[in-house]
């Protein structure tokens, strides 16, 4: 699957010029006249793959939806706080977004509804509570351009990772399930990036 998975990656990169990541250094990296150098797509391919891959984000075998390459064009979304990164490479798709807030109407109070929607969101994504205050959602927005993702299958997470220390020695066995479609963006344009509101 990994292999698979880099080899599609390097053909993806390598296959086009994606107009929109235009200017990004570690984007342009990976051009040489103007078009993509198959070497340095590989390269960059192989360190993506091995990036997602060590990372524990997503399932590898065994999963309902294996890790895959392909070219994204709709909106992304990130929750995040003032002490994380709301252009970092872990996004999720809108369906999970218009899910919640058909369940929780704008008629709440909007402190209490984006309240609740964040409280549906982090077991779904399987976000640990000390890595994430979920205060915030941001949205990428390509506009119909293409961008090279990887996609695949959310892994559960403990409710608090072994960096929280006790709070996690006293809820190692309680885990966020998880399951859900989780796309990586190796090359994220912080141009695309706004805040939603919800």
């Amino acid at each position: 699957m990994w292999p698979k998975a880099e080899s599609d990656l390097a053909a993806l990169l390598t296959s086009k010029v994606f107009p929109l990541l235009r200017g990004l250094p570690e984007y342009e990296a990976l051009l040489a006249g103007g078009k993509p150098d198959p070497v340095k797509c590989q390269v960059a391919a192989k360190q993506i793959v091995k990036t997602v891959q060590t990372s524990g984000g997503v399932h590898g075998f065994g999963s309902r939806q294996v890790v895959a390459a392909t070219e994204w064009t709709d909106d992304l979304y990130r929750a995040a706080s003032p002490r994380n990164n709301p252009c970092g490479a872990w996004w999720f798709d809108a369906e999970l977004i218009r899910r919640w807030e058909q369940v929780y109407p704008a008629s709440l109070p909007r402190l209490e509804r984006r309240e609740k929607i964040f409280n549906a969101l982090r077991p779904m994504l399987a976000v640990c509570y000390d890595w994430n205050d979920f205060t915030q959602l941001w949205v990428m927005k390509p506009g119909g351009l293409g961008l090279p993702v990887l996609t695949g299958q959310g892994t559960s997470q403990p409710i608090f990772s072994k960096s929280a220390g006790q709070n996690h020695l006293d809820n190692r066995n309680v885990l966020f399930i998880g399951g859900y479609q989780q796309v990586y963006v190796p090359f994220v344009q912080k141009a695309r990036v706004v805040q939603y509101l919800i």
